[in-house]
């Protein structure tokens, strides 16, 4: 799997780091060059990227962020199953102990002793007419056995046109024959396609689906899903072939393997704004940062907020066109979904920004924050109408968003929930967003598609430093205990399980026109929140008036550092 540069990493690290005053730079000057930075060139983001010699040494804990927590009953011994605070969270049950593991077995549903999370009360689904899918107290399933999907399309029924009749492809389940078990689908209505009617394909038993995969049993037909495992067969003993959410945010249903150290089951586990995920099957479930695409995520009670797709041509850019030649009807689909995703995201990013500016103004924060948040919602709009526009080009006619619901999204501001927000959604969901256009760009082929990404570079990586600067500001005039708050959630995620890549090759055609494996992402959240993220508030909370932020509950910031790759 390929990887950013580290240099580009620790770039950015030194960016935000002289931004932020915390780090002494070597003949600064705002018109540097930036070789090697994010963006390359642009003053804005340059200057502080070509750094200076001995920055990287008190980035990398030379000031006291090393500590010496990297064991015992710090968070570093409870990751390993030790006891502790961590040890309880994580579980001895990982190294096949007792402890608070083990304590948590032996439930009365299904699932062995080993099994941290045992199926709870289950239930039969009706739906699934094979007897395989069992529902587990909680909302997962898991599947005991494969079996044979009852089919029972096609159907008479005739379906009455859509809300957009010129897209729809069928009124009746015959209309569909491209491939086997095809039948009418009512409009979809989640947003990432035009509501309309839509012939969907199913399966009627795993042989029908790619490898990888299997067939869940539905009402009408099955449906193939990403899974690493079939049946609970697949899996160790005492575990089982359990339901989880692909890609967090995203909410793509999948199946893997239960493990021992597991630390969730299903998204109530979770902090807000994380999702129960597998980011490699081997190393278990984690909680993730729940983010589908680039771009500031609008987020609403901890998930993100994003409106419908339409089909509309006054989001799109003039004279702007997403190339088509070369590629087939599959390829086109596959790439107007995708730059669908991230053009909703980008879209949301501007409410995110709106909002934002209203909280600077209740909050009275200087004139320059407010400007830049201004800027940025400009730049999100115009992100937006580009991927809207990439979107539809691939698609062949105009695609555009609907209304976005705003509903308890906006006010009333405090000013601890506001900069925990800035955290989660800017210098997390910022910081991420930069470095994951940066790994687009170095993998794109296609010159329009460089174009957007390379200016969505500089300007991820401008907003993520205006969210910094904001919890900056305002961590003096907060509560003690956000610092606290802080801490933990980025210890959370900088302890999330590493990803590895598929045994299936890349997908050379996503990756020439911007599009990064779901896997690839999630190792790049990772590596930033751990070397970018994490050291860069540890060196905010030291340097902040009251802070009683102190650096040996966990690793060091060096190590971090020189152990992600």
């Amino acid at each position: 799997m390929s990887c950013l540069n580290p240099l580009r990493i620790e770039s950015f690290r030194l960016t935000l780091f002289a931004a932020l005053g915390l780090a002494p730079l070597s003949g600064c000057g705002g018109a540097a060059s930036g070789s090697g930075g994010m963006g390359g060139g642009s003053p804005a983001n340059g200057g502080a990227m070509s750094g200076g010699t001995g920055t990287g040494g008190a980035s990398n804990g030379g000031s006291g962020t090393g500590g010496s927590g990297t064991g015992g009953s710090g968070t570093g011994g409870a990751t390993n199953g030790g006891s502790g605070t961590g040890g309880a969270t994580n579980g001895g049950s990982a190294t096949g102990g007792t402890g608070t593991g083990g304590a948590s077995n032996g439930g009365t549903g299904t699932g062995g002793s080993g099994n941290r999370f045992p199926c709870l009360d289950p239930q039969p689904i009706k739906e699934d007419l094979s007897g395989g899918l069992i529902a587990c107290s909680g909302g997962w399933t898991h599947r005991a056995s494969d079996g044979v999907c009852a089919i029972s399309v096609p159907r008479a029924t005739v379906l009455p046109p859509s809300q957009f009749p010129e897209y729809d492809q069928c009124t009746r389940d015959a209309d569909c024959t491209e491939k086997p078990f095809g039948y009418c689908s009512g409009p979809n209505t989640s947003g990432g396609v035009i509501p309309s009617n839509t012939c969907a394909y199913g399966c009627e038993k795993d042989a029908d689906c790619a490898t990888g995969t299997l067939c869940a049993c539905g009402s009408l037909t099955g449906t193939c899903i990403t899974a690493s495992c079939r049946t609970d067969g697949d899996c160790e003993a005492g575990f089982l072939c359990a339901s989880y959410l692909a890609d967090p945010g995203c909410d793509f249903p999948a199946y893997a393997c239960q493990a021992a150290n597991d630390t969730c089951v299903t998204d109530s586990d979770c902090a807000p704004g994380k999702q129960c995920t597998v980011a490699n099957g081997p190393n278990g479930r984690s909680c993730q940062l729940a983010s589908c695409a680039i771009g500031r995520p609008f987020l609403v009670d901890g998930r993100p907020r994003l409106a419908q797709t339409l089909p509309r041509n006054d989001w799109l850019v003039a004279g702007f066109s997403a190339p088509r030649d070369g590629l087939s009807k599959s390829e086109r689909a596959r790439l107007s979904a995708a730059w669908l995703d991230i053009a909703r995201m980008e879209h949301a990013s501007i409410a995110a920004f709106a909002r934002f500016t209203l909280e600077l103004l209740a909050f009275g924060a200087p004139s320059e924050l407010v400007c830049l948040s201004n800027a940025a919602l400009a730049d999100e709009t115009r992100h937006a109408a580009q991927a809207f526009a990439l979107a539809s080009g691939y698609a062949g006619h105009g695609l555009g968003p609907g209304p976005l619901d705003t509903a308890l999204g906006v006010g009333p501001f405090e000013l601890e929930q506001s900069v925990f927000n800035a955290f989660l959604e800017g210098c997390i969901g910022e910081t991420v967003a930069a470095l994951e256009a940066r790994l687009a760009l170095d993998s794109a082929t296609d010159p329009e598609v460089c174009r957007v990404l390379a200016g969505v570079v500089e300007d991820e990586a401008r907003h993520a430093e205006l969210a910094w600067r904001f919890v900056k500001w305002a961590l003096p005039r907060a509560e003690g205990s956000l610092r606290e708050r802080l801490l933990k959630t980025v210890l959370q995620l900088s302890d999330s399980a590493e990803c590895q890549a598929s045994s299936r090759p890349p997908d050379a055609t996503l990756k020439a026109h911007g599009v990064l494996e779901a896997c690839e992402r999630a190792q790049l959240r990772r590596s930033a929140i751990a070397e970018i993220v994490r050291p860069c508030l540890e060196a905010l909370l030291q340097n902040t008036p009251g802070s009683v932020y102190a650096p040996n509950t966990s690793r060091s910031t060096l190590q971090i550092s020189s152990s992600v790759a």
